[in-house]
């Protein structure tokens, strides 16, 4: 779910060290103040979708790279406005993406190939109405997994070799960290640690959020007070 991020990167000038300042702020961002901003965080869900569903499309049909790249910049904002306007549509939004990236994930995990975007439909179908069902718990818990593999990743690679596209392909294949060249005791993995750093972030996110950051948009406390 990175061919259209990656091949747009590719035809301008990847950002290097400012892309990677700029991705890791957005992960910080998300990891814990996603839940209280949940406008911005769907916005910014909504931007990166409909820019990659529609960008795969036209890379698919062999579009020209202008037409590719306005086409998708174009889904990526239509989608960002209605996901952040329309409270349901965002919080649906972001249910189905965290559904469809963890069943992404695994498979990865698995060694299976990349799943196409029609193989994660059912999930992320099943994933947007749990996300109605339970509105703080799921809009939390995917703004806190997304920024912290974000910001993660960022981290990751400024070390490998400062390149926003590795950042980008890391989030969506974490083993792909593996040749990052760090110092580590011999138990352990640059994936393992990679994990680990995940993990303790969306950790920290989840607390803060659910303790401090809860918005009247998602249905929070102070929407139960009106």
């Amino acid at each position: 779910m990175d061919r259209a991020i990656q091949y747009m990167l590719q035809l301008g000038r990847d950002p290097g060290l400012a892309g990677l300042g700029v991705l890791f702020a957005i992960g910080l961002f998300g990891c814990f103040l996603g839940h209280r901003f949940l406008r911005v965080s769907a916005a910014l869900a909504g931007l990166l979708v409909g820019a990659e569903l529609v960008g795969e499309l036209a890379i698919g049909r062999d579009w020209s790279p202008t037409v590719t790249i306005v086409a998708a910049l174009a889904a990526g904002v239509a989608v960002a406005v209605l996901m952040a306007l329309v409270r349901v549509a965002g919080v649906f939004g972001l249910g189905a993406l965290l559904a469809a990236a963890l069943v992404s994930l695994g498979a990865r995990a698995a060694g299976q190939a990349p799943l196409q975007p029609l193989v994660l439909l059912p999930a992320a179908g099943i994933g947007g109405l749990g996300a109605l069902a339970a509105r703080q718990v799921a809009v939390a818990v995917a703004t806190s997994l997304f920024g912290a593999l974000m910001a993660v990743a960022a981290l990751f690679a400024l070390v490998k070799d400062k390149s926003l596209g590795t950042a980008v392909h890391m989030i969506v294949a974490p083993q792909t960290v593996a040749d990052v060249p760090i110092e580590l005791p011999r138990f352990a993995s640059p994936v393992a640690i990679f994990l680990l750093c995940v993990t303790i972030l969306v950790t920290a996110g989840l607390v803060v959020q659910l303790r401090f950051g809860k918005s009247p948009a998602a249905g929070g406390a102070e929407e139960k007070k009106k």
